[in-house]
């Protein structure tokens, strides 16, 4: 699993995020929390993944790279959307993958 250097968390999950985070990386149940990831699709630009389903060994190692952790699904679409939006206002396009290599 790859990390973004420059990670965005939701209000909630920026309290637990260094706790989470080692979770998640040692393969570890993290109920409750969502990942923001790049998506692999050319149609998509981000994608919002459960951290239940990265219980599986497949789908951990097959995880893109992950940009944000929030801690409810409404935060993850609201992480998703400033995301989404931060890209616009610094690009002027939708180029997230771009966009977070250059800042």
């Amino acid at each position: 699993m790859k990390w973004y250097h420059k990670l965005y968390l939701s209000d909630s999950a920026s309290k637990h995020a260094r706790r989470t985070i080692y979770k998640l990386k040692h393969g570890k149940l993290a109920p409750g929390y969502y990942l923001i990831t790049l998506s692999d699709h050319p149609d998509h630009l981000l994608e919002i993944i459960g951290t239940a389903y990265l219980v599986q060994r497949p789908l951990w190692e097959l995880c893109p790279m992950v940009v944000g952790i929030a801690r409810y699904k409404e935060e993850a679409l609201e992480l998703t959307q400033r995301i989404l939006l931060e890209t616009y206002e610094h690009r002027g396009d939708f180029q997230v993958k771009e966009y977070l290599q250059d800042r």
